[in-house]
This record gives structure tokens, C-alpha cells and sequence, in this order.
């Protein structure tokens, strides 16, 4: 792949993901780029899913497209090719973001947790040639952790796209036109973050027990990239403002730096543990 494809690629990610770009600064330059190629392409099938006038066709029309590029593609990186089914699942979860429909169970949450973003911890696996079916497991994990916080951060912008991820069987009475009337204090959404973020918690202690099984060149980074993304939890918390957007300044970026080290050399304990996301996968990859 040309060096103008990796520049293009680093330039989407340090536009739409700082944290992980801030991360990527810690890597070499060649795993830097597969990490900067593959986010984008999660961009792009984002951004696809997020436009209103793209349709479920079109979707599977760009599935079919991604799937056919043999050389110097998203899917086939250095001969490397990423799990198909593994992308299936991905389509999946954007396919439910068409529907905007509304989770009946927490189990449904938590299968669209794995679909859109538990995906991406077995791709990052792939990338860097890790295929230990444990390590995918907790890659899942974190990536659900990851996804949760999200949720939990955007409760106020999806609701604006017509969007919610609150499952019923949490709180019924919720609507995306309910959510956009509550005063920005309100304490019924605020338990719900909280209850988001507890269980993200969970998830989080799982994938950082996996994190040994990536190369230690890239270890570093990733478990930076979780632990800043696992601080928005801590603003969601401390603002208590659900309609202002939490975020992890360049102080707390520092902070959460000094955090890792210390937990990188203390805490990545070699144990199997791993959360409920178990039965979500994919069984024909973690079986």
C-alpha cells in the first residue's frame, strides 16, 4: 500500500479518533499504519450506516465491494485477510443502526455491543497476527467495554437520530422522544449511564486480562487507548449532563499516561477470566 494511502488513513483516524491516534504515537510506524488503515475502514462502513439515505442494500452492495479487492485493500492487508464471518458480524450491527430499533433485552445490548465494536477487538487480533482463540475472546470483551461507554456517552445524541440503546427490560417508559425533554440533570438517565458504565467495568477488566497476548510492541498502546476511553466513563459521572458530551482532555490524557504505566508493570495478571460476552461470539470462529 502507497505511502499517500497511509498518510490519508493516519489523517482520518487523528481527525475522528484522537484517543486512538494519541495511542498510535506510541507504536512503530508499520503498526502504527495497519491500525490507522483498519480504523478507517470501520469509518468508513460508520459513516455509511450513520447517512440516512443509504439503504440496507447499499450496505451489502459495499460488503459485496470490500470483499472482492484482492491487493492492497482493507481486507487483504500484506496477504493478511481479516476473518469474513468476523466482518459479517460487523455488518450485522450496522445494519440494526438502519433500523433504529429498540433493544427488548439486556442480552440484545449486548449482542449489538459485540456486532459493532466486540468485532473490531478480533480484527485488531488479526492485524497483528494474533489467532489465540482466548485472546479473541477478551479482545471481545474490551471492545464491548468500549461500546458500552459509548452508549453511555451518547444517549443524548441518539435520541436527536431517532436512536436508543437502553434496553426495555432496564426502563420501559424510555423513548427517543422522552430522552430529548428531560432536563439535562435528569437523574433517571443519569442511573442508566451509571448502570452502562458499571457493567462496561466488567467488560474492561476482561480485556485488559487479554492484552498479554499482543505483541509488547503494541500493547502499550492499546491499553492507553482503553484506559483513556474507559476515563470518559469517570466525566459521565462527574459531569452528571447527559446532553453535554463527555470527552478526555490533553491534563487528563497525561494523567491517564501515568495511570497506564503503572497498571502495564502491576496489574496485567495471566489469568483466563472472561466476562458474559462468551456466548455472543461468533461460534464458528470461537468455538
Amino acid at each position: 500500500m502507497s505511502k499517500t494511502s497511509y498518510n490519508y488513513f493516519r489523517k482520518i483516524t487523528a481527525f475522528h479518533g484522537k484517543t486512538f491516534y494519541a495511542a498510535s504515537l506510541l507504536m512503530g510506524k508499520n503498526d502504527a499504519n495497519k491500525a490507522y488503515t483498519l480504523y478507517s475502514l470501520c469509518r468508513l462502513i460508520d459513516d455509511i450506516a450513520d447517512n440516512p439515505k443509504n439503504d440496507q442494500n447499499e450496505i451489502y452492495q459495499l460488503k459485496k465491494y470490500l470483499w472482492s479487492l484482492k491487493q492492497g485493500s482493507f481486507i487483504h492487508y500484506k496477504g493478511l485477510a481479516l476473518p469474513e464471518i468476523i466482518l459479517e458480524d460487523l455488518f450485522k450491527g450496522m445494519l440494526f443502526d438502519q433500523k433504529c430499533n429498540h433493544f427488548e433485552t439486556e442480552n440484545d445490548l449486548f449482542n449489538y455491543c459485540y456486532q459493532v465494536a466486540g468485532t473490531v477487538g478480533i480484527l485488531i487480533c488479526s492485524i497483528f497476527n494474533v489467532n489465540h482463540k482466548q485472546a479473541w475472546k477478551h479482545a471481545v470483551d474490551l471492545g464491548i467495554g468500549l461500546q458500552l461507554t459509548n452508549i453511555s456517552r451518547d444517549i443524548y445524541e441518539d435520541a436527536i437520530l431517532n436512536r436508543i440503546y437502553i434496553p426495555k427490560d432496564w426502563d420501559n417508559s424510555l423513548s427517543t422522544e422522552v430522552i430529548r425533554k428531560f432536563n439535562s440533570k435528569s437523574n433517571q438517565i443519569y442511573q442508566i449511564q451509571k448502570k452502562l458504565l458499571l457493567i462496561a467495568d466488567e467488560f474492561y477488566t476482561s480485556g485488559y486480562n487479554g492484552l498479554r497476548y499482543l505483541p509488547s510492541k503494541v500493547r502499550f498502546s492499546f491499553l492507553f487507548a482503553a484506559k483513556c476511553y474507559q476515563q470518559i466513563g469517570n466525566e459521565i459521572l462527574q459531569n452528571q449532563n447527559f446532553k453535554k458530551r463527555a470527552y478526555v482532555g490533553r491534563t487528563k490524557k497525561t494523567t491517564c499516561l501515568l495511570k497506564t504505566l503503572i497498571f502495564y508493570f502491576n496489574k496485567i495478571k495471566k489469568n483466563h477470566s472472561t466476562h458474559s460476552s462468551l456466548n455472543l461470539c461468533s461460534k464458528k470462529i470461537l468455538k
